[in-house]
């Protein structure tokens, strides 16, 4: 400290003496202005009483209590109280550099001697300019000389992500302890609380910090920290890592594994199941030039025969997710084996499935490209979603397409679905807010559609979502023979909704068509119709009752015989 002046001397009142302190702390300017209780008969004070106001730039303090100078040490009892109205420049005065910026209020205890002085009932209260709040307390042990700090901190933090950045993971809160002496300071049983559920780690805790340092510029940053989550056998993360500044969090490295059983995904109950394996993966944190990265995510299951899984993800930025990459492939080679274990109940043959698909963001748009195998079946899909130029309506737009499907191989595929959605909580109500932010433009085409003895083949329609309203558009297929051409509706504002159907039937041969009627064809020919229907849909005889418009129909060729 560089005194420039101090000045002591009796005040208006006998008792006391004025201070006045102007003075230099670390180069910074500090002025100290108050009252003393003056000694008796120029002796020692035995529980003289004192106020002193501190003044640093951008702190106004003020400190009261009592002073013992009747001991070899003084000794002290008393309390500061601390506003500032701007965390950096506070900061500044101590010679530490901060981003943050934003209101500060503390008060604390003092007790002890000058040579052993303790903090007590530390409360530290900030809010920064974005509506951050942070409160820490605790005690300082030996403050003057050797300090040890004892600390706990809470931070609550205001939402980051803009509205548009709905994939975004946030920091929701951050809690834990500071300890040890000044020069090696520690972080232990620390957790964050985040908004993604991703792998049901959305509170991540304990973390560690094995040193908080100061770099030459100022800065406060994290040396060895470590992260542990979970519990062996169930879900668990561990990341290692720094931090080099935590105040701004910038300078952020972190590396990982992570391990989730697959059997909690599929089971409802959580038992665990070690045939299904375990999703094992690595993950990598960092930022650069403001950014920061989900540079790794990938994993693949381990430890089955039943399932193959793997999947690979990259996010350029995960405050605000506008760009992402995900590939993901997965095989189950006997899908009946995994329902029976999951569900413990007996499911008919499931052919073998696979999957192998590629979803990328970008410009607001996310897309997705992939193609799903069961058996003989084989479906590709080339999907854009993204919003609506000038409203806040999603679109889903592009392409579906198969070579084959056969529905009889497919339709063992529900029990295998249902593993995934067991429980009363996974429900998922769409509300017509949610359906009026929807829209969808889809063009599906297939060139076999088997279901038993029956097949259809060369089909292909428009499918439009929008308003409350399911059209499909330009419907064409061939069946037994014939073609069938037109156009399905299904209007979602009326209660109950109504189906209207327009349509035209081409080249189906007579005969054929009584066969699927399982009739006799009188005569050998041509069947044409063009209908026009509409009609409500509460259930089957209910769009019978209602039924209404026209058909008309022609027969061409042949000749009734006679007998």
């Amino acid at each position: 400290m560089n005194i420039r002046s101090l000045t002591i001397a009796p005040s208006d009142e006998a008792e006391t003496l004025d201070v006045d302190l102007d003075a230099d702390l670390n180069g910074t300017p500090l002025q100290i202005s108050g009252e003393i209780a003056r000694p008796p008969h120029n002796g020692p004070l035995q529980n003289g009483a004192f106020e002193l106001a501190l003044t640093f730039p951008g702190i106004d303090s003020k400190i009261s209590g009592r002073i013992n100078t009747s001991t070899a040490y003084a000794g002290v009892e008393g309390e500061l109280e601390l506003s500032s109205g701007s965390l950096a420049q506070a900061l500044a005065s101590s010679g530490l550099t901060s981003e943050v910026d934003g209101q500060v209020d503390a008060s604390w205890k003092l007790s002890g001697t000058l040579e052993s002085l303790s903090i007590s009932d530390i409360e530290i209260n900030f809010t920064s300019r974005h509506s951050d709040k942070v409160t820490i307390t605790g005690a300082i042990e030996n403050a003057n000389l050797d300090p040890f700090v004892d600390l706990s901190f809470n931070a609550l933090l205001a939402p980051f992500v803009s509205a548009e950045s709905e994939l975004a993971i946030e920091i929701l809160a951050l809690a834990g302890e500071i300890y040890g002496p000044l020069n090696d300071l520690a972080i232990r049983n620390a957790q964050v609380k985040t908004n993604a559920a991703i792998l049901d780690i959305e509170t991540i805790r304990p973390i560690s910090v094995g040193h908080i340092v100061k770099s030459e510029d100022g800065r406060v940053g994290l040396q060895e920290l470590t992260i542990n989550n979970g519990t062996v056998g169930g879900p668990n993360l561990t990341l290692t890592g720094q931090i080099d500044d935590v105040i701004a969090l910038d300078g952020i490295t972190l590396t990982g594994r992570f391990e989730y059983p697959v059997s909690f995904f599929l089971n409802a109950n959580r038992e665990p199941l070690p045939d299904l394996g375990t999703l094992a993966g690595q993950i990598e944190l960092s930022d650069s030039d403001s950014w920061f990265a989900l540079n790794t995510f990938k994993a693949a299951v381990e430890g089955s025969d039943l399932l193959d899984f793997s999947f690979d993800l990259t996010v350029p930025e995960l405050r605000r997710v506008d760009e992402l990459k995900f590939a993901t492939e997965f095989a189950i080679p006997d899908p009946a084996a995994v329902v029976e274990l999951v569900s413990g109940a007996t499911s008919e043959a499931i052919p073998e499935i696979t999957f192998s698909g590629q979803s990328s963001l970008q410009s607001g748009e996310l897309g997705f490209f992939g193609e799903f195998v069961s058996g003989s079946s084989a479906i590709k899909a080339d999907l854009n979603v993204g919003q609506k130029p000038e409203t806040s309506t999603w679109l889903l737009s592009g392409d579906i397409g198969s070579e084959a499907l056969n529905l009889s191989e497919l339709s063992g595929l529900a029990q295998l679905a249902e593993l995934g959605f067991e429980g009363s909580e996974t429900g998922i109500e769409i509300t017509d807010s949610d359906a009026s932010q929807f829209a969808a433009s889809i063009h599906v085409a297939a060139k076999s559609l088997v279901a038993g003895k029956k097949k259809a083949g060369d089909i292909s329609a428009n499918v439009h979502f929008g308003d409350e309203v399911l059209s499909i558009v330009d419907l064409a297929l061939a069946y037994i023979g014939g073609r069938v051409g037109g156009d399905l509706g299904f209007n979602f504002k009326t209660e109950p909704p109504v189906v209207s159907i327009k349509g035209r039937m081409e080249k189906f041969p007579l005969k054929n068509l009584m066969n699927e009627l399982c009739l006799t064809a009188p005569i050998s020919s041509t069947v044409y119709a063009s209908l026009v229907l509409h009609g409500e849909t509460r259930s089957l005889d209910a769009f019978l009752d209602t039924l209404n418009g026209k058909m008309t129909t022609s027969l061409w060729g042949d000749v009734f015989r006679t007998v």
